[in-house]
């Protein structure tokens, strides 16, 4: 019950994209990678991301702490801030037992306070199907790729965000739209060292 609320409200916030232009700034690097065990041909890609968030409005913004890519995006190039020349694109089925309670007090462990120019960073991993050998479809080939992809950063009810924007205008603006990440470049070895994944 819980992972079909939590999926149809991802597909209900990535389809917002059209909202508003974002206060914050999403980017992103390559923290950690590694090569999940595969073939001489197929492999996963595992990418440990280190997002960045930065307030880019000249008001105080409130922002979930736990951003989580959601619609994946790889392709080879970019232009203007968007990927481009597509490989693959691919949906992240998220899975929660249930979500804690919000309370309205603030401070509030769960959200954190950027001032104007401010940035917090969080982390996610996302594991990318990647083709070792030429010619294999719906994969990304040796080489140079970036990634992109809406970040998800209210799991709530819209309700719960209303209220919540009501009680905290004092403090700073409540945002709860998705985000478009930046382009953010990865490379695929050609001869990679295999791992064992969790």
């Amino acid at each position: 019950m819980y992972l079909q609320w939590w999926v149809a409200l991802l597909l209900a916030q990535s389809a917002q994209l059209s909202t508003p232009h974002s206060p914050v700034e999403l980017s992103g690097i390559v923290d950690n990678s590694k090569y999940c065990e595969g073939t001489d041909e197929l492999a996963f890609l595992q990418l440990r991301l280190r997002l960045t968030s930065r307030n880019t409005s000249n008001e105080p913004v409130i922002v979930y702490r736990a951003p989580l890519l959601f619609d994946v995006v790889v392709g080879k190039a970019e232009i203007d801030g968007r990927v481009t020349e597509v490989d693959l694109d691919f949906s992240r089925s998220i899975a929660v037992s249930g979500l804690a309670t919000i309370s309205e007090s603030w401070p509030n462990r769960a959200f954190v306070l950027l001032k104007p120019g401010e940035t917090f960073s969080s982390s996610d991993t996302v594991a990318v199907a990647v083709a070792l050998k030429p010619g294999i479809r719906g994969t990304a080939g040796i080489g140079q790729h970036f990634l992109q992809s809406p970040a998800v950063i209210w799991p709530y009810s819209s309700e719960l965000a209303e209220h919540l924007r009501e009680a905290w205008s004092k403090i700073g603006r409540l945002w709860t739209d998705p985000i478009l990440t930046k382009p953010i470049p990865f490379k695929v070895e050609s001869s990679p060292q295999f791992e064992t994944c969790e």
